[in-house]
C-alpha cells in the first residue's frame, strides 16, 4: 500500500484556498479538492504492515509536554507560485518558510517511522493545482509569483493512502493523531 505522513491543513485556509482557486479558474489545471489539500511531512512510501506505522506514530509526543514541538503551533504561507521548479512547472502551490516546530515534528516522525524525507527543510508547501508540464506554454499566465498572508495552525499529524485513478489522485485517512 503506498502511504504518506502529512498535516491536514484547517477549515479557515482550506476556505481562502478555495477562494483563491475560483479566482483562477481561468487557469487550465487540475485544482485539488479541498479534503486532499495537506502539507506533506513524509513522502509516499511502500508498505505492507499499515498497523505497524500507525502503532509508531501513535508514539509521537504530544501536547504541551512535548519538548519538542510544544503541541499545537503556527504555520504561515506568503506566496502563492508555480512548482517545483520554475524553469519546469507541474503545480501551483502555496509555500512558506518552514517553521522550527514543524521541521523538529518533521524530524521526530521520520525517526519513529524509519522513513526520511530527502527534500529541502526550508519551505512548506500546499499543492493548489496539477497540470502536465508540457500544457506550460498553453496556461493563461506563465507567472505567478502572488503575495498571501494565509496562516494556520499544526494541530494533528495524519497518516493517508494515496491511490492513483484516471481522474486523479485519492487520498484516505487511515489515522489521525493529535499533537
Amino acid at each position: 500500500m503506498r502511504i504518506f505522513v502529512s498535516v491536514k491543513i484547517g477549515k479557515e485556509l482550506e476556505n481562502k484556498i478555495i477562494e483563491w482557486q475560483k479566482s483562477r479558474d481561468d487557469l487550465k489545471v487540475r485544482w485539488l479538492k479541498p479534503e486532499n489539500l495537506h502539507i506533506t511531512l513524509i513522502p509516499p512510501w511502500e508498505t505492507q504492515n499499515i498497523e505497524e506505522v500507525k502503532n509508531k506514530l501513535k508514539s509521537l509526543p504530544r501536547g504541551e509536554q512535548s519538548e519538542l514541538y510544544g503541541g499545537e503551533f503556527d504555520i504561515l504561507f506568503n506566496k502563492v507560485s508555480f512548482g517545483p521548479k520554475p524553469e519546469h512547472p507541474r503545480l501551483i502551490w502555496a509555500e512558506g518558510k518552514s517553521p522550527e516546530n514543524f521541521k523538529k515534528l518533521r524530524k521526530n516522525t521520520e525517526q519513529i517511522l524509519g522513513v526520511y524525507n530527502n527534500h529541502p527543510d526550508e519551505y512548506i508547501h500546499v499543492t493548489l493545482a496539477r497540470f502536465d508540464p508540457r500544457d506550460f506554454k498553453k496556461l493563461k499566465t506563465r507567472e505567478l509569483n502572488e503575495q498571501v498572508d494565509w496562516k494556520d495552525k499544526v494541530k494533528s499529524v495524519i497518516l493517508y493512502q494515496s491511490q492513483t485513478l484516471p481522474e486523479g489522485a485519492k487520498y484516505t485517512i487511515l489515522e489521525e493523531i493529535k499533537i
